[in-house]
């Protein structure tokens, strides 16, 4: 019997076979080249001369430098003359058993869940099919050349997802059976980074990074075989190392010239691209479902309304927009939603930054769980997101006790970071760093934070840069005043209101100036049936009830460089922000009795200088045809507009058993009501009215709350919401009988005539009884 390799041409046969058969001589290294990449196959060098018959000897010699063995050109003679030959069963076993590098009947058993793989490898043996057998007769395996054709086959039979369950199978039974090389290459095409870490710890007892040094899986394996190098492409970019990653997917491509193949290499390379810099980047036409928040990067989106329908993906992707313009609250909400999402990424991720804020909140997350999310990183094969876990476990251990030799070890991780060209987890280990050294007020921390907008800076993340100048601003530092002006400059031109207000604060001279940290940035957002958070209040505040006043995080803003009438515009403006109120009316309430041609004109000017003010702010008047408003984003503390929110949330709350939550809702209410809206502002027209109605509002509350509490059998609550129930408006007769009944039943018949007394006088003065 003649052996399957005996009929293989050797390199110096190829170069005679093309010299002397078909007249067209190859040069030895060449001809070498050819023979590796075709196998020796006779119908595979046949097939290239036919392909380059009308080429001359130079092209000819390209053209084997082009070449490959997964190659167009040999996978359609396979196609076409050898696999749709064989039976279907064949046909079947051989694309079930391509992710099998070394076949044993056993093992194809084994796969396969049959008993005759031994008569089927024999067969296809014994046809000289591009199978071989050792000289044992007991190991087979296909040539390279039908094993990567037949692989191709089995991700199109099965699809993506069921292929790589079958890769997993297939290392598990090789890991199973002790053959660890396979079996770490079938986790690798499977995606299964810990199972191949395991197994490289196992082979070293030592941990090895996977790639070039690892023992199992060579480095010619890693550039020759197509589906490793795509496996080593996606772990390249889960560790973070997307510049590395992008390279590998190039080289991926090469390897493989399959339509649908270079197609997904091509996909998955375009979705790094985003993140490396000096690539532009499209808000508008994103690569990738992470491309927004990739865009938020360098300039941060608007808020968008909540809607119902978005996926927990959408929804982790707008929690992080928020978050890195500084909206904390609205990323809670959204990352609490993502957290449900079926991708591991998606959920472990939203997790893991609910934790962060947690932090940034003031509060320490339990251990346990960042201990949980390494572990989930670790069994998904997520090295980034796991070295993230495990960088913020360190630096809260850091936060609550602070230690030289923990520092030694976030700096040891920084270094990993950079050394496996993790550009992005160095960058945000380093602001943590900062962040810390912030909280325990070590000087270092101005320099971290100067590192890490250097490293955001080269990664083209200008909004990270900002808030990393901005939080880095030293108050000791001589030029203070001039370095906060630059940094509220470059947080005005990247669209940052948050951050320029925080940099703005260091103007200020003298014991006035305060540092900042991420905790100020946490605005609390009272939203329909959510109950009050006690002293917290957004960072920009509007205050109209018991006299006006406008606060930016927790200061009063001077606005006494306005002018009396300009002050009263925004006043006005400020009762009921985002609405639109006609000139006319403006300039009548303001200049009653002047001709409107002055009164325009009064109008633009104090319009222009309040502008001039608010711009400081993230605050602006706008004009839409012959109407301004007070144009304002969703998180801005507004006490009217709250008092209302509170009010409409208790009047859809009925029945007894929503009574305490209705209790909860009013006593919020009544809370802001701390006087008549703009009450220094006198008694003009266009307040007036306003004034009346939400008095009215407040003092009918202040009754609903007393019987809510008389429901729940709160005497004493309920009495004080009666007696502020009267005091909003005297005219009520319910309060009035309240008080008088929680009086009579206490036994105190004293109180409950002097109660009698006055309300009967209040009676008297609307002339319902006479004296």
């Amino acid at each position: 019997m003649i052996d399957p390799d005996q009929l293989r041409f050797r390199s110096w046969e190829v170069e005679e076979l093309f010299a002397t058969v078909y007249g067209e001589p190859l040069s030895p290294e060449p001809a070498a080249r050819l023979t590796h990449r075709t196998g020796g196959w006779a119908a595979a060098l046949q097939l290239f001369h036919l392909a380059t018959t009308d080429l001359s000897g130079c092209d000819r010699q390209r053209a084997v430098g082009r070449l490959t063995v997964h190659s167009r050109l040999v996978r359609a003679y396979l196609t076409r003359n050898v696999l749709a030959e064989l039976p279907a069963d064949q046909r079947w076993f051989m694309t079930n058993t391509a992710s099998l590098e070394l076949m044993t009947p056993t093992l194809c058993d084994a796969l396969l869940g049959t008993h005759d793989s031994g008569r089927i490898l024999q067969e296809l043996t014994e046809r000289q099919l591009f199978t071989e057998c050792d000289e044992s007769g007991g190991i087979f395996r296909y040539h390279e050349v039908l094993r990567t054709h037949l692989e191709l086959a089995l991700l199109e039979s099965k699809g993506e997802a069921e292929a790589k369950a079958w890769y997993l199978r297939t290392g598990r039974i090789l890991e199973e059976a002790g053959e660890h090389r396979q079996a770490a290459h079938a986790y690798a095409k499977a995606s299964d980074w810990a199972a191949v870490s395991r197994l490289v710890r196992h082979a070293t007892e030592c941990t090895v990074p996977i790639g070039n040094d690892d023992p199992l899986i060579s480095c010619r394996e890693w550039q020759t075989d197509p589906w490793l190098a795509l496996a080593l492409a996606r772990l390249r970019a889960r560790e973070g190392a997307f510049a590395e990653a992008e390279r590998t997917y190039r080289a991926a491509r090469e390897l493989l010239d399959d339509p649908e193949f270079v197609a997904r290499c091509e996909s998955e390379r375009r979705d790094l691209l985003e993140w490396l810099p000096g690539h532009p980047i499209d808000a508008r036409q994103p690569t990738s479902w992470l491309g927004p928040l990739r865009a938020a990067l360098c300039t941060p989106v608007p808020a968008r309304p909540p809607v119902e329908s978005r996926t927990p993906r959408v929804k982790f992707v707008e929690g992080m927009c928020a978050l890195s313009a500084g909206d904390v609250d609205s990323a809670r909400e959204d990352l609490v939603a993502a957290q449900s999402a079926d991708d591991p990424l998606i959920s472990i991720s939203a997790r893991l930054v609910i934790s962060m804020i947690e932090v940034l909140c003031g509060t320490t997350p339990d251990s346990a769980v960042l201990n949980d999310l390494a572990s989930s990183c670790y069994r998904e094969g997520l090295p980034w997101l796991e070295r993230v876990c495990r960088g913020l476990q360190e630096l809260l251990l850091m936060r609550e006790k602070p230690a030289e030799w923990r520092t030694d070890i976030c700096e040891e991780m920084l270094a990993e970071c950079d050394s496996v060209g993790d550009r992005w987890g160095a960058g945000l280990l380093t602001f943590g760093l900062a962040l810390v050294a912030l909280h325990w007020d070590d000087p270092k921390a101005f320099d971290r934070f100067a590192d890490a907008a250097q490293r955001f800076e080269q990664l083209d993340a200008p909004v990270l840069v900002v808030w990393s100048r901005v939080l880095g601003l030293d108050p000791a530092a001589p030029d203070i005043a001039t370095r906060a002006k630059q940094a509220a400059n470059a947080a005005r031109r990247v669209g940052l209101p948050r951050a320029e207000m925080i940099a703005l604060g260091y103007t200020e001279d003298g014991d006035n100036a305060r540092r900042y940290s991420l905790h100020d940035l946490v605005p609390t957002v009272h939203r329909r049936g959510d109950a009050p958070h006690a002293g917290t209040f957004p960072p920009l505040g509007i205050f109209c009830f018991g006299g006006y006043r406008l606060e930016a995080f927790g200061r009063i803003v001077d606005l006494a460089g306005l002018r009396p009438q300009a002050r009263t515009l925004l006043h006005f403006l400020s009762m009921a922000p985002n609405t639109d109120v006609h000139r006319e009316v403006l300039e009548d309430a303001l200049w009653p009795g002047v001709t409107h041609e002055i009164a325009c004109h009064r109008l633009q000017v104090a319009v222009s200088s309040v502008r001039c003010l608010l711009g400081g702010y993230g605050l602006t008047l706008l004009r839409s045809d012959e109407s301004y408003r007070l144009s304002v984003p969703p998180d801005v503390f507004s006490d009217v507009t709250e008092f209302e929110r509170a009010l409409a949330n208790a009047a859809v709350l009925t029945g007894p058993d929503t009574a305490r939550n209705r209790v909860v809702s009013r006593e919020y209410a009544l809370a802001l009501y701390t006087g008549d809206l703009l009450q220094d502002d006198g008694p003009a027209e266009l307040v007036a009215f306003e004034r009346q109605r939400l008095r009215n509002l407040a003092a009918t509350a202040a009754v609903a709350l007393a019987e809510d509490n008389l429901v729940l059998g709160d005497s004493a609550k309920a009495d004080d919401a009666a007696r502020r129930a009267v005091q909003l408006d005297p005219y009520q007769d319910r309060p009035w009988k309240i008080m008088i009944d929680l009086r009579e039943k206490a036994g105190d018949t004293a109180a409950a005539e002097r109660v009698r007394l006055d309300y009967r006088r209040v009676q008297e003065e609307l002339g319902l009884i006479e004296n």
